[in-house]
């Protein structure tokens, strides 16, 4: 068994139910530096990324990512307002409808199922 912690392992670790269990104190700052390597590296794509794209953009005549980005927020905000949501009313006959129709269906189902049922015990003779 490996616990891993960040701070004095005997605080965190129970051993009780191990009989050859032990804890190790590690002391380092790999967690600190893989953390900042992995932050880096974002920084240094997204950047790479936005320039790359203006200079495509620039030879293309094209809105940039940005732009493009701005611009769908906008339209996403009009059609959001476009938005008629149901009133209380409407919900519950419409509720109402969907459930009358499950239960017609399930009687059709139901009634075609002991039809058929019958039908074949009649051919078999059972």
């Amino acid at each position: 068994m490996i616990v891993v912690t960040c701070s004095a392992s005997n605080k965190f670790l129970d051993t009780q139910g191990f009989k050859d269990a032990a804890s190790t104190a590690y002391v380092n700052n790999t967690p600190l530096f893989v953390t900042v390597a992995i932050g880096l590296s974002f920084i240094a794509a997204t950047a790479y990324l936005l320039v790359s794209d203006k200079l495509a953009c620039i030879e293309s005549g094209k809105p940039t990512i940005i732009k493009r980005f701005v611009k769908f927020l906008r339209d996403y905000k009009g059609e959001i307002s476009k938005i008629v949501w149901p009133n209380f009313r409407s919900v519950v006959k419409n509720t109402v409808i969907v459930l009358i129709m499950c239960a017609i269906l399930g009687v059709i189902i139901w009634a075609v199922d002991f039809g058929l049922g019958n039908l074949v015990q009649l051919i078999l003779g059972k």
